[in-house]
């Protein structure tokens, strides 16, 4: 990254809305860890890494959001904290991919799923 001119300063970690989670989850809906256990997991794993934020937009929402509103909240927040000479990378499965969400300073950064008996 820093041959091309970038430098990582941190990290945020979004835990996914429970719906979507439920939706991923189907019939074994019941194993889902409550939402507010995994958002305390995540705290507890980033609290010695002053690098990394947990940030609860996302899963402290009343409905699933689609992606171009979550990515501009996110991108407005971030500008409104550090400023707007910034590129934001996004990490995602392809199921959360859309060509649509064009946000300027974001980027989709594509991770794909594979099964995990393959492993």
């Amino acid at each position: 990254m820093r041959e091309k001119g970038f430098g990582v300063i941190g990290g945020y970690v979004s835990p996914c809305h429970p719906s979507y989670l439920y939706e991923k989850l189907g019939y074994q809906r019941q194993e889902a860890v409550p939402s507010s256990t995994r958002n305390k997991l995540i705290e507890l794993a980033l609290a010695d890494d002053p690098c990394w934020t947990l940030d609860l937009y996302m899963a402290s929402t009343d409905k699933f959001i689609s992606n171009d509103i979550i990515l501009r909240t996110f991108k407005e927040r971030v500008d409104a904290q550090i400023g707007t000479d910034i590129h934001i990378g996004w990490v995602m499965g392809t199921d959360n991919f859309s060509p649509y969400c064009a946000v300027p300073g974001m980027h989709q950064i594509v991770v794909e799923n594979r099964d995990p008996e393959s492993a």
